[in-house]
């Protein structure tokens, strides 16, 4: 490892003595995993790690329980800050690193792919208003990665095909939130409220299709499942098929494609980007590298 493995070497020797040797061998544990894959992607010097590096290595992450990553994270985080106080590293690199929030037992979120979403939409008969309704639904679902509340609350006013756009405030965040209306989620929005929506005194987009044509009461996942089941796709009652698995899938497509953390938050309308690098946790085959500009923390 070169110069990057002695200061990996000076930094553990900090602990010599003023901890148990079977809590030292586990630190070495944690400092061999953030090592070993600084080396894998060609640093040797701690004034090469990058952002990107620092973010990405995160992702990695992922496959770990909560605490176990928490632990690597930290002593990552406390090696970067030694590098630097020690004249190893032009600048505190500790200060790029994410607040990354990794939960004990939390459970990797429900996905589906891009063909299976393909066939579940295919599955709907889009010659019935109730059909229209529903492919609309999940079309604005897949597409935009709407919460679940939001798409039931969806009102005709946040509808602005003048400008292309959706505008709502979110119910969970109470923030303004403004996302493009893409031809293929207007289109099908314009054909159920041509074609399909019932006349109601209601203003909202969604609503039943038995009287009285009131907006749903529910959070619209049953739907999804009969849908699903229609489409034969496997094992998706074990999936927690609904909404809220198409925003995750949303998500990991959009890190699969190397859009940004700072993009995708933007998307999904989260407050922080801390709460976005909780869909690292996405199970997909591989999580690409994700191009991103991170701005300075102060250190902790």
């Amino acid at each position: 490892m070169g110069a990057l493995g002695e200061v990996y070497e000076d930094y553990a020797a900090t602990y010599i003595g003023k901890i148990k040797e079977s809590t030292l061998k586990s630190y070495r544990i944690y400092l061999n995993l953030s090592a070993n894959y600084l080396t894998e992607h060609g640093i040797s010097n701690v004034n090469d790690i990058t952002p990107n590096t620092i973010v990405n290595f995160t992702m990695t992450l992922s496959k770990y329980s909560g605490n176990f990553a928490h632990d690597v994270m930290r002593l990552f985080v406390k090696f970067l800050r030694y590098a630097f106080e020690r004249g190893l590293s032009a600048e505190d690199k500790s200060r790029y690193c994410m607040k990354a929030q990794f939960y004990k037992g939390e459970k990797i979120p429900s996905t589906f792919t891009t063909d299976e979403i393909s066939a579940i939409l295919s599955s709907i008969n889009r010659s019935t208003s109730s059909g229209k309704r529903d492919y609309a639904m999940i079309m604005l679902s897949t597409r935009t990665g709407l919460r679940a509340c939001d798409i039931i609350g969806l009102k005709m006013k946040h509808l602005r095909y003048d400008t292309d756009t959706i505008e709502i405030t979110q119910q969970k965040t109470g923030k303004r939130l403004i996302l493009p209306l893409s031809e293929e989620v207007g289109s099908a929005l314009i054909v159920y409220l041509r074609d399909g929506r019932p006349e109601s005194e209601y203003d909202n987009v969604f609503i039943r299709h038995r009287a009285p044509y009131k907006p749903f009461d529910s959070n619209g996942n049953r739907m999804i499942e009969r849908h699903m089941k229609r489409a034969g796709i496997e094992n998706y009652d074990k999936r927690q098929p609904g909404f809220r698995a198409f925003r995750h899938s949303l998500a990991g497509s959009m890190l699969d494609n190397n859009v940004s953390i700072y993009e995708i938050q933007g998307i999904l309308g989260h407050e922080s980007p801390d709460t976005t690098m909780r869909y690292v946790k996405i199970d997909t085959k591989e999580l690409k590298t994700c191009a991103l500009e991170v701005p300075l923390r102060q250190s902790r």
